[in-house]
């Protein structure tokens, strides 16, 4: 994972920033994904079409990258803001096949992001895409580990 936008006061940077661009080369030559906050994803999504990119805290912001069929969406939430956690927006842009569940467990509880998911009610179905078969389409190198 990349927090290129940490150092906004600094050195702030975006994932299209071309200092970027070697380890986007090297994820695309390995197939591997890459994991990132929102800055840049929308202009490297398209450069880099055989990287899934997995933007991180994507409940918010992201009907700017949603068009890409290579980004899945990090729902984990570490605000209580409603206008930043619009789960149900989310689901009906880019549908249940590009979210994966995480948390913020190191900074907060999961329950935060749980109890987001359990008030939206997808179903059990919906469900097991969040928690298990999308993981394995994003990651692929993962399907050999049980899935």
């Amino acid at each position: 994972k990349t927090i290129q936008d940490y150092f906004q006061d600094h050195d702030y940077l975006s994932l299209d920033d071309p200092r970027y661009a070697p380890i986007l080369e090297a994820a695309a030559a390995l197939g591997w994904p890459v994991m990132a906050h929102p800055p840049g994803i929308a202009e490297v999504a398209p450069r880099y079409p055989s990287i899934n990119f997995i933007s991180a805290h994507s409940t918010w912001n992201f009907w700017r990258y949603a068009q890409h069929p290579n980004v899945y969406f990090d729902v984990a939430t570490s605000t209580a803001l409603r206008r930043q956690v619009d789960l149900e927006r989310l689901l009906a842009t880019v549908g249940e096949d590009r979210i994966l569940y995480s948390s913020d467990a190191q900074l907060m509880s999961p329950a935060w992001t749980l109890g987001k998911l359990a008030s939206v009610d997808l179903g059990e179905a919906a469900y097991d895409k969040l928690f298990t078969k999308n993981l394995y389409r994003a990651f692929p190198r993962l399907r050999g580990a049980g899935a």
